[in-house]
């Protein structure tokens, strides 16, 4: 049996302590995008958890039990940024967990799919909803990022859900992320629609 990586003890300690505290999730970022099968090397582990606006600082607080906060004031940045920098020390791993209270970040929750990681079945994103995440961060290898995935899971894609997506980031004056995904899919063919 092959050895843990240091990423993979975190997101299943990340898991036990979502199952423990009754917190549903969904990973994104890099360690997803491992999971899918890129080769893009990543440091941390990012996840969203489900929660309304008035849930942040018990969920916060419960996270803390079992994480190190890696900001001076961790729940009062969790409620104002939405972002709660944690480590998971037996490892010293970044974990990077969102507030998924938005329209689009409880979709990506609720949408998420399990996969294996090391004999545990964690949710994790689609790639419908990495490529969104990717084209919303808008750095310049998360730019990369996206087209790699529209690029491998082309003839997957469900555009429709994609395009709905990105059309909703028009409304808060981010109307690049439908112009890059629309640019990104229309270099040598297009998703099935569905």
């Amino acid at each position: 049996m092959r050895r843990l990586t240091q990423l993979e003890k975190a997101l299943i300690r990340f898991d036990a302590v979502c199952r423990e505290e009754e917190l549903r999730y969904a990973v994104i970022g890099g360690f997803a995008l491992l999971l899918y099968g890129s080769r893009r090397p990543t440091l941390d582990v990012d996840a969203t958890i489900l929660l309304n606006v008035d849930e942040i600082r018990a969920a916060g607080r419960a996270i803390l039990k079992h994480f190190k906060p890696r900001h001076k004031h961790p729940i009062e940045f969790f409620e104002r940024y939405f972002v709660l920098p944690v480590l998971y020390e037996p490892t010293n791993t970044r974990i990077d967990i969102g507030a998924g209270v938005g329209g689009f970040e409880r979709s990506a929750i609720l949408r998420a799919v399990k996969k294996n990681v090391a004999g545990i079945k964690v949710p994790v994103a689609r790639v419908e909803d990495l490529i969104i995440y990717k084209l919303v961060a808008r750095r310049p290898h998360d730019l990369l990022d996206a087209g790699h995935l529209v690029k491998k899971y082309r003839s997957k894609l469900d555009t429709a859900y994609l395009k709905k997506q990105a059309k909703a980031f028009r409304e808060i004056e981010r109307s690049d992320v439908l112009e890059t995904l629309t640019a990104l899919l229309t270099k040598k063919g297009h998703g099935r629609r569905r």
